[in-house]
């Protein structure tokens, strides 16, 4: 094989490697991807990048021809370069360029169309229930920026390419507005909303979740059976507030609002995690004392199945043991 087939390879697998990684259609899917399987691909988005780079450079050639300042430029730093291996190099320089350029634009595409469908989906379920007397949806309707539906378009497209069975739990609760429930191996349990998410780059694995807790208690040491000690009211109060209240919110009051979550929100490692389920607090109650009831059984089976035997003498002094 020549150096020239060698750079041909090379910048055709480049191409498509540089479109694989940066669209947010594959890059998720790439560290999935092993030897040959991603080699294979990356030939064949490669491939079409160099063709239409070739047909570009086609349609162009007469300002990359002998006669053009361009060739002579890099001339005067690459005196012994032809016009063939300009050609060659600035097809493949030029079929990297668009891939790239092709997978930021995909990206925007992507990005714009999500905004546009999660506003349009909001902006009917406000007007369904804008007839009811309870509604307390403002009459001014904001759109979210293109900057939280891009993150939101992100996580999902992650979430659907993701292993990683701890992060889709906490992208998914993320994404719907669940709580969590975190036990710890100390057996303390954290209850609230995961708060900050980030997709991970490129083959990296998220290690750690923070989250903003609304409660937080601990395993009983015989039972393991939940109890909640601490309810964080502030948090709580703030998460109970309508959308109309956040819009008709001061700049001043927002930003209470964040500085009372961020001196509240934990970060805890996936090392110390020991189980995690999504969590409604608002059964826990019921939930509480269905458990008591069940303790309560349990507990009177056993003391029953403990209790000692009843003995009868009968007239031949024979013992016979009678169980309750």
């Amino acid at each position: 094989m020549g150096k020239e087939s060698i750079f041909i390879f090379m910048g055709i697998a480049l191409s498509g490697y540089v479109y694989l990684i940066t669209g947010i259609a594959n890059k998720f899917r790439v560290p999935k991807f092993q030897g040959y399987h991603l080699i294979y691909r990356a030939l064949v988005h490669g491939l079409i990048f160099f063709v239409v780079s070739f047909v570009v450079y086609r349609l162009l050639f007469p300002f990359f021809s002998g006669s053009s300042e361009l060739i002579d430029m890099v001339n005067s730093v690459f005196p012994d370069i032809t016009q063939a291996k300009f050609n060659l190099y600035s097809i493949l320089i030029n079929s990297i360029l668009i891939a790239y350029v092709v997978a930021r634009s995909s990206n925007l595409f992507s990005y714009l169309s999500h905004n546009i469908s999660y506003n349009f989906d909001r902006y009917r379920r406000i007007h369904a229930v804008r007839g009811s007397p309870e509604s307390k949806i403002p009459e001014k309707f904001i759109k979210f920026p293109l900057r939280y539906t891009g993150k939101l378009k992100r996580l999902d497209i992650y979430n659907q390419a993701t292993n990683d069975t701890f992060m889709r739990h906490i992208l998914e609760c993320f994404t719907n507005a669940r709580i969590l429930m975190v036990t710890l191996e100390s057996r303390k349990c954290y209850v609230g909303y995961p708060y900050e998410i980030k997709t991970p780059s490129d083959g990296d694995k998220a290690q750690e979740l923070t989250l903003l807790p609304v409660s937080t208690g601990y395993r009983h040491e015989e039972d393991l059976c939940l109890e909640l000690t601490t309810n964080y009211e502030d948090v709580m109060r703030i998460l109970a507030m309508t959308r109309a209240d956040i819009d008709s919110a001061s700049e001043e009051e927002l930003e209470s609002f964040k500085d009372v979550m961020d001196s509240y929100r934990i970060t805890i490692p996936f090392s110390t995690m020991v189980t995690m389920t999504t969590f409604d607090l608002s059964k826990y109650t019921d939930f509480k004392q269905s458990e008591k009831k069940q303790q309560d059984d349990i507990s009177s089976r056993r003391n029953s199945s403990n209790k000692p035997s009843e003995v009868v003498i009968n007239g031949n002094d024979s013992v016979t043991p009678i169980n309750m």
